[in-house]
């Protein structure tokens, strides 16, 4: 999704990876609280920020994204 072209042993050259919500809370996750190096989903994710709305992953950038402290004195 970053424009490398993918190994073809993974789903023989052709992976369907879809640009849906969810990116950005797995991201959080394991690069902002865990501390895991992440560079390429880094760059996924702000590429493709803010993602569309679609059920309860309709606010992910802002709720996932460490982008801001909005709210905080």
């Amino acid at each position: 999704m970053n424009g490398a072209t993918p190994p073809s042993w993974l789903c023989g050259g052709n992976p369907n990876i879809s640009t849906s919500p969810t990116w950005e809370i797995g991201y959080n996750e394991l690069a902002n609280r865990n501390s895991v190096a992440m560079p390429n989903t880094g760059t996924l994710v702000t590429k493709i920020r803010p993602t569309s709305a679609a059920l309860q992953m309709a606010w992910e950038t802002l709720t996932h994204a460490a982008t801001g402290n909005a709210g905080d004195p």
